[in-house]
């Protein structure tokens, strides 16, 4: 059985705004990619309404620390009243959506994800108090590792956010 190691929840971003949407989520896909993620989508919901879109989009990107460790950073996305707007920009008409978007990021350090120790219960015993009292320093190791890549994907986002401030 996989065994999640918590290393932060409840971390978000909140914008209302002028951004493109497609190019939000092409920046967070190739900054996790480029970091040696795995993207998987999880959920992907849309809602049309006389007012704009509604779009629920969750998803989990993963990484391969070792052969018994894996990173796991779960994104959850809400967009609200999401529309179409033509801005002038710097002389230029641009075609950029006008929204409330709200990111939920949480962060897993997952061990034993190929559920190589279930199969008898002294090896999962064994399993169990190797993480805790042999291998608790590589674990915490993997956890500052997921945590900096989560951290550098807020960076990124709030930066491409932020070019937006019209």
């Amino acid at each position: 059985m996989t065994e999640y190691h918590t290393v932060s929840l409840g971390k978000s971003i909140s914008y209302t705004g002028y951004f493109d949407f497609a190019k939000l989520w092409r920046v967070i896909r190739d900054h996790m990619e480029s970091r040696g993620y795995f993207y998987t989508e999880a959920q992907h919901n849309e809602i049309v309404k006389e007012h704009g879109k509604n779009i629920f989009i969750e998803v989990d990107v993963d990484r391969e620390l070792t052969d018994y460790v894996k990173g796991r950073i779960k994104i959850e996305c809400e967009v609200h009243h999401l529309v179409d707007v033509e801005v002038d920009v710097n002389g230029k008409k641009k075609v950029l959506n006008d929204a409330k978007v709200h990111l939920k990021l949480e962060s897993y350090v997952l061990t034993d994800w190929e559920g190589r120790f279930d199969g008898m219960a002294y090896l999962f015993f064994i399993r169990t108090m190797l993480e805790k009292f042999v291998y608790q320093r590589q674990i915490n190791k993997f956890k500052h590792i997921t945590q900096e890549d989560q951290d550098s994907l807020i960076k990124e986002i709030k930066a491409y956010l932020n070019l937006f401030n019209y």
